[in-house]
């Protein structure tokens, strides 16, 4: 029973072996650089493309602040809306 064992563990440490030895360091590191440039490549086609959509939106307005400040009142304007009918249907509750 023991040499059983023993072989069965000999077996399994010869094939973690031969999986450790697969891939060479150099190809390793090769591979990762790959990886790395690929990922710095697609990153900055994203930033470029987010650019050029921003640039795309903000280049017919008139100036990007008075935009802003356009979407904050409106969404004021909004939040008051709401919170007076809140206190509409709370009123109609009490009455």
């Amino acid at each position: 029973m023991a040499e059983v064992l023993r072989d069965k563990r000999e077996q399994t440490e010869k094939i973690i072996e031969e999986s450790k030895g697969l891939e060479s360091v150099a190809d390793r590191k090769a591979r990762l650089l790959a990886q790395r440039d690929l990922l710095r490549e697609h990153k900055k086609k994203q930033m470029a493309q987010e650019l050029s959509d921003f640039n795309e939106k903000t280049k017919t307005k008139d100036n990007l602040y008075t935009e802003l400040k356009k979407i904050d009142e409106n969404k004021q304007k909004n939040e008051s809306q709401d919170e007076l009918e809140k206190r509409r249907q709370i009123l109609k509750g009490v009455k």
